[in-house]
């Protein structure tokens, strides 16, 4: 049980059912000192900071709107459900795998409540990475574009290693797709085959 404290890759709803069963809700209003002191005394161990960043973000997902409608915390909560090291004072650009990953882990998500801040975010996000078609999950942020020969083509690009020349958007933009997809799946697989065997969560 210790290393699931320890552990990176482990999804938030784990820890959320590990501490509410241990202290019901209440948890969620506890200041964050308080909470890893009481995590130490039941489970004697020391949070990693990548766990703390991840608990924190989630009871942020779970007790706030800010996930939906602030676009820093948006990327801090994405950041933080990929086990990277955030720096609160700064705005990077996460990749459309870890928003895609993060939405996974931490769902259900209620697509509905994303405002325009954060779609927008999702937008740089996707363009910075070169991806012009968003994977189901973001569809919710898909733009629509000004060019009708980009429109056309949008149906036609699906999660897939296409032959063809690499200045083929359908077959460009396939590819990017495939390798969006393909980096969560993979993620995903990696926690089932290490973390679940090493902590038995």
């Amino acid at each position: 049980m210790q290393q699931i404290f320890t552990a990176t890759g482990v999804p938030p709803r784990v820890y959320r059912d590990l501490l509410t069963k241990e202290f019901g809700d209440a948890w969620l209003t506890w200041l964050p000192e308080t909470l890893y002191a009481e995590i130490e005394r039941v489970w004697h161990v020391q949070l990693s900071s990548e766990v703390a960043n991840k608990i924190n973000a989630f009871r942020v997902f779970l007790t706030t709107d800010l996930f939906y409608t602030d676009a820093a915390a948006f990327e801090h909560i994405v950041q933080s459900i990929n086990d990277v090291v955030i720096d609160p004072e700064l705005l990077s650009l996460s990749t459309p795998s870890e928003i895609l990953y993060a939405l996974y882990m931490i769902g259900p998500v209620d697509v509905t409540k994303f405002g325009r801040e954060v779609v927008t975010y999702i937008r740089v996000c996707c363009e910075n990475f070169g991806l012009l078609k968003y994977p189901p999950l973001l569809k919710f942020a898909q733009p629509v574009y000004g060019a009708a020969e980009l429109n056309e083509a949008l149906p036609k690009i699906k999660p897939a290693l296409l032959p063809g020349a690499d200045d083929d958007i359908v077959v460009q933009q396939s590819r990017k797709l495939y390798q969006v997809i393909g980096d969560v799946v993979d993620r995903i697989g990696r926690f089932r085959n290490e973390v679940l065997e090493t902590t038995n969560v």
